[in-house]
């Protein structure tokens, strides 16, 4: 058992350490906390992810539309951007 909990801290400090064990445990969570996101960034930063692998099947059809030469140019355009979430 770590020396700030319980019964040993009093025993060895000879004062209630209550705050001691809260300042350690903090201290804890803060270190396994900076450790766990640098890990996260780590592994994201040697394995992306690659978003260009799923196709958009959205986008597919409405490239083939236009390909068939169904939609003009501007019509291409603004469908296009309304399905990449901006404004037409």
């Amino acid at each position: 058992m770590h020396p700030f909990y319980g019964p040993s801290a009093r025993a060895l400090s000879g004062r209630d350490s209550s705050m001691a064990g809260l300042v350690s445990m903090s201290a804890y969570l803060a270190f396994w906390g900076v450790v766990v996101t640098l890990g996260w960034r780590e592994l994201e930063a040697r394995f992306p992810r690659r978003h260009g692998d799923i196709p958009d099947p959205a986008m597919a059809a409405l490239r083939e539309r236009y390909a068939r030469g169904e939609l003009g140019e501007a019509e291409f355009l603004r469908m296009r951007d309304v399905l990449a979430g901006g404004r037409p």
